[in-house]
Parts: C-alpha cells; structure tokens; sequence
C-alpha cells in the first residue's frame, strides 16, 4: 500500500507544533513581542511565515503584573506578524465608498474576505479557548507590525530620551472585528455600527508611511536587552500593600505625560542618568516653589535667573527675572545638573523654533505649537501633578519628591525601602466610572480623541445620559447610529446633538 501525504498542511501543523514546543520547553528563540516593547503572549497560529499572539495589556502597553484579567484596565489584543508582499501591502482592503458623520459620500475601504476568513477559521477560536477570562468576548483587535522591519514612533507620549529604544512600537495598522454572541461568527466591526467601510485616511497601503522613519534591524536585540536591564531595576509594587501611593493609569493619561516623571513616582530608577531625568529633577523644585512657598524651610537657597528681549535696533525690553527657592537638600544636586537642563532646555528651544517655522511655512497659526509647548513644559507639568494630587501636603507629592531626590543619590526608593507613608491608600487612585474610561475601554481609540470627548461630552450631555454611556461607552454609538439610516432623522433629533460630540475630536 502506497501512502501520499499532503505536504503543504502537515508542513504548517509540524512547524506550528515545534513553535509551540520550543516556545514552551526554553528554547531560546527571538521573542517579535519583546522587539516591539510589547508584554509576553500565547501563540494562537502561524501558517510558517505569519504569526498571531494572543497578548494581554495595560493601556499604556505594560503587562497586567498582577492585575486580573477581567479588569477594566485590562485589555486583550492580537497582535499579528506579516511578511509584506512585494509592493509593501500587509492587510487585504478593497475600495468602497462610504459615507462620513454627515451622511456625505467619500472615498472609503471594507475589509477582504480573506481577512474575516483568517478570523473566524484560526484566529477566535484559539482566543476563546486561552483567553476565556478576557473581558470583551464578542470583540477583538488585531495590531499589525510588518514582519522583520522596524519603525520609529510610539503610540505613547513620552518624555524618554529615546522612545525608539525603550517605548512600545507603534503598529502600522489596526483590524476590529466583533460578533453578536460567542455562537456567532466574527464581522467587521464597522458593521456593527451600520457602516459599509472605513475612511481610506485611517490606512496605510504598507509598512511605511511619510512620517515613520524605519529603523535598523539591530534595535531589535537593542530593545531586549534594555527591558532586561529594566526589569532587574525596576520594582515590584503592589498597591494592596498600602505602604506608598499607587496612581492608576487614567490619572496620568488624565495628567497628559507620565514617561520619566511616573517612573520615578513609582520606584523605577533606571534612568537617572539622562537629561531628562535632570530636567524633571530641576523642574521639580520650581514647581514647589510656586505652588508650595508656605510649605518649604526657612533656610531655603534663591536660585533663577534674568530675561530680556533684544531688538534688531538695539533695544532691550526690561529684564524680568525669575527666580524659585530650593530646599536645602535638594541644592547641591541641582546646581550639579544645571549645564545639563540649560543644554537639554536648548535644544527644546531649537525644535520649537523650527516646529513654529514649519507651522507658518503651511500658512496655520502658531497657538497649536505654541499651546503644545506650554502644555509639555515641566514645570507646568509638575504644576499640575501638585495640583491634580490634592495639594502640596499630600503623601503622593511627597513621594515624588522624596524619590526624585533618593534617584539622585542613588538610595533605595520609598517602594524598596518599604517605607509606609501616611494617607497612602486614601491618597491611591481608585477605579470610578467616567466617560474618559468608557471611551477608553472602547476599540482602542485615542487618548487624545477620548479626553477631548469627554470634555465637549460634559457640555452637552444630560445626567442620565451621562451615567449611560460611562456604564457602556456602545450606548453611545448605538444612539448615534439612526443618522445612517434612510430618510435621515429630522435635525430636532437628539442624535445629532450627540453625533456632534465626535465630530469637533475627530
């Protein structure tokens, strides 16, 4: 008896198997998560040149540490590793037209077949079977990086001195699928909301777009090695300890930076020879010193300096000088950073200089160059931590301080040290429905988009409305959706009141 083997699929069966077991008996293989800064998966499948994981994570992309699964805070992805075709493309999009909030046609594109196909033939059913416990049984969201190549940019905001390095890659694009309940099969999310496509604005064709520069393919191991190195500094903190405050995520995206800043407050002192961290440093005392004059010892130490305008005729305006007073422990080591942040501080002037140059050069105003600096200045970052914390008094400045302060030293921080502050629980953040969170919980938008929701949504929505939509941010979408439907509802509607809220953030 003669047997024929069908090579193509037992070859994928084989090689999906010894992935697995390699993968699971300590084989040292590349690990594609690790190289993108993204937390530990399981593999779901791999047809012997793509790859998908199961991944979960925070949303600031670090892994759960301890956090359930079920969490709000807790996000489940995909993210999938494809080889580029030829011409770059990485995902299968066909054009259609489709029609934007206001019913005006533009140019759009759905989904291939192929890709709702790879879903629900070996993509949902591994989810379901090793990731039970997730929150959004009914939803998924693939991230797609191109396999061996590597782009810089960062889905986060960061103060890091090298976010290609140390941040979480950004993908090139994103798929959303959902399904009426764990029986049905997985559509295109965009149907759920009465849709027929999605802009063509919101895709790249390939792997690279005008504003990405690729990086070289060594940043890969570079990137592994630094989160080792991380990972034997960084500590662990548990917030059921109680010993030092915890701030959760949405109160540093709430804050609009965390990078150096929130490293610090938390313990992680892996940085404390950079730029940044000196400037933060030195940031840190003058914020105090103009929110917290009555709180600092009598013994302080002037420091600051004198301004003036110089006109091409010669003329200068009168010097303004600015000064802050300094804690006693604190001044040696900032005047030891001094040439640093005046360097660093520089630089920064540069990049403003020419960002403002471009903003004119485009024929748009300076006050969204000029706004984003204001905003991103440390001291006015600090400003609104000390703010934003309940005061000068609180323990979650004080840990700040005292951290910032034992980096510089380099002593153990308040986390390693397991000092216990006072008002430390009371002072922890504390998991609270709000539509910044429900819109985060929500196909993984911005953080930008989701502040600026809120904002205009807390002009225009009723109480009800309100406790609504933080409970379930679909609600939402789902009043919104009658303004696709035919005859269009008339202009007294309330969803138009309610549509008008995305329209000013998209």
């Amino acid at each position: 008896m003669r047997y024929q083997f069908k090579p193509l699929r037992l070859r994928q069966k084989i090689l999906f198997m010894l992935l697995c077991l390699m993968q699971f008996s300590g084989i040292a293989l590349a690990n594609p998560l690790k190289e993108r800064n993204l937390p530990d998966g399981k593999l779901l499948y791999s047809d012997g040149t793509n790859a998908y994981y199961g991944v979960y994570m925070t949303s600031d992309y670090n892994a759960l540490n301890g956090l359930d699964a079920s969490d709000k805070k807790a996000n489940f992805r995909v993210i999938a590793f494809r080889k580029a075709a030829p011409d770059g493309t990485l995902v299968s999009f066909l054009p259609q037209q489709i029609k934007d909030y206001n019913g005006n046609p533009i140019e759009g594109k759905r989904y291939g077949q192929n890709e709702i196909d790879l879903v629900n033939q070996h993509i949902i059913g591994p989810v379901d079977e090793k990731f039970p416990e997730r929150r959004e049984k009914n939803y998924l969201r693939i991230l797609v990086y191109s396999k061996g190549e590597y782009f810089s940019g960062s889905p986060l905001s960061t103060q890091s001195p090298n976010p290609d390095l140390e941040e979480p890659e950004q993908w090139i694009t994103g798929l959303n699928f959902e399904r009426k309940n764990q029986r049905s099969p997985m559509r295109p999310a965009y149907e759920a909301l009465g849709k027929t496509g999605v802009p063509k604005i919101h895709y790249a064709k390939g792997t690279q777009d005008t504003k990405r520069k690729k990086l070289p393919s060594t940043i890969a191991s570079l990137r592994s090695k630094r989160q080792a190195e991380i990972a034997i500094t960084k500590p662990e903190i548990n917030p059921a300890l109680g010993k030092q405050v915890v701030k959760d995520q949405e109160f540093w995206d709430r804050l609009q930076f965390s990078g150096t800043v929130k490293d610090v407050f938390e313990g992680n002192f892996s940085d404390t020879s950079s730029k940044t961290f000196k400037v933060y440093f030195s940031a840190m005392q003058w914020a105090y010193s103009d929110s917290c004059k009555p709180y600092l010892p009598a013994n302080t130490v002037k420091r600051g300096y004198v301004t003036w305008n110089v006109y091409s005729d010669g003329y200068k305006d009168t010097p303004v000088e600015r000064s802050a007073l300094i804690d006693p422990k604190f001044i040696e080591l900032y005047d030891a950073y001094q040439d640093d942040v005046s360097s660093f501080m520089q630089q920064q002037k540069r990049t403003l200089q020419s960002q403002a140059n471009t903003s004119i050069s485009r024929g748009r105003g300076l006050s969204d160059v000029l706004g984003g600096a204001i905003n991103n200045e440390p001291i006015h970052q600090l400003s609104r931590f000390i703010a934003s914390s309940g005061g000068c008094e609180t323990s979650a400045v004080y840990q700040l301080r005292e951290n910032f302060l034992r980096a510089a030293k380099g002593q153990p921080s308040l986390q390693k040290a397991g000092i216990v502050l006072e008002n430390a629980v009371a002072e922890s953040s504390k998991s609270k429905s709000s539509l910044y969170g429900s819109c985060m919980n929500t196909y993984d938008p911005s953080k930008k988009y989701c502040l600026c929701f809120e904002r205009e949504a807390l002009k225009v929505l009723s109480s009800k409305e309100r406790q609504l939509f933080e409970a379930d941010f679909d609600e939402y979408y789902k009043a919104v959706r009658k303004l696709s439907e035919r005859p269009a509802p008339p202009a007294s509607d309330r969803a138009w009141a309610l549509n008008a809220i995305r329209s000013k953030c998209n």
